[in-house]
């Protein structure tokens, strides 16, 4: 007689070493979205990969994983909203007198934001 298998017997197992400390991270990371450690895990990975290849696509690059459409709209929207910052920020240091020189900073430090969002 066959047993029937459930998806989560199907599916590929990885075992991994953790620090000291990173099993309890996960766990309350877990708890608190109330899902099992191995959700939050699966989650966490997504994530960290969808961010990578965000970070690859940005800086001109081709993507590690397949990236749909919707996520290069995601992506162009992202760059757009961080633009659209910017123009906020520096039309409000002008409209408070701000002189060109610490207006140039604040156009630096954006600069520096966008580096910082693309690693």
């Amino acid at each position: 007689m066959n047993e029937q298998k459930y998806p989560s017997q199907l599916a590929e197992r990885f075992q991994i070493r953790m620090p000291d400390g990173l099993r309890e991270q996960i766990r309350r990371h877990a708890e608190a979205n109330k899902r099992s450690m191995n959700a939050e895990i699966i989650s966490l990975l997504e994530m960290a990969l969808w961010e990578a290849d965000y970070d690859r696509v940005t800086s001109g690059l081709e993507p590690f994983g397949a990236i749909s459409q919707e996520d290069r709209d995601r992506l162009a929207l992202h760059e757009e909203d961080r633009q659209r910052r910017a123009a906020q920020r520096t039309k409000a240091l002008s409209e408070h007198g701000v002189d060109g020189v610490l207006a140039d900073i604040v156009t630096r430090l954006d600069s520096i934001e966008k580096k910082l969002d693309e690693k």
